[in-house]
């Protein structure tokens, strides 16, 4: 598809609006993109797991890939703990500098609030993104906002939230 946009509107950048790519998915597309030339380039949000190593996302960068968003969420064993992220800090921090090695633009997505957290807490993201700045192109830090289907809007007694409420 992205082949058939590029010819039929000479666009040769392509941002794909993913909630989050799999580093599995992204490596497929860098393939194929890759093994049919034409220059597209592409950026894209990413989930930051394990397998997005040095080898990977070399694989990544030549198959077109320029700038992923990472879900960093928190630097907080614990906090990542609590929002059920999946990945653990360390992981983060090696898919992040694997990414940045291989030449590809990285944005750090953290927040703090998280309920629960405390300010030391909040602080680890703080400084993470400090010492991660290097290896970053950009950051956001944001404060929590409780999604619908989340964990905490699920179970929102878990988290040590009384009342849940949205607006219709």
């Amino acid at each position: 598809h992205l082949r058939d946009l590029s010819t039929r509107h000479g666009a040769r950048l392509f941002y794909l609006s993913e909630d989050t790519l799999s580093p599995r998915g992204a490596k497929a597309l860098a393939a194929a993109l890759g093994d049919a030339g034409g220059g597209i380039r592409w950026a894209t949000d990413i989930r930051p797991e394990p397998s997005l190593d040095d080898a990977t996302c070399r694989a990544l960068a030549a198959g077109g890939l320029l700038a992923v968003s990472v879900g960093v969420e928190s630097a907080n064993p614990r906090v990542l703990a609590c929002i059920d992220k999946g990945v653990r800090v360390d992981q983060v921090e090696a898919a992040v500098r694997a990414l940045a090695h291989a030449g590809i633009a990285v944005e750090a997505m953290a927040f703090t609030g998280f309920p629960g957290e405390t300010t030391a807490q909040a602080l680890d993201t703080v400084r993470w993104l400090g010492r991660m700045r290097p290896a970053l192109s950009l950051f956001i830090c944001g404060e929590f906002a409780l999604t619908h289907g989340s964990r905490v809007a699920r179970e929102p007694a878990s988290f040590g939230i009384d009342e849940v409420w949205g607006v219709g």
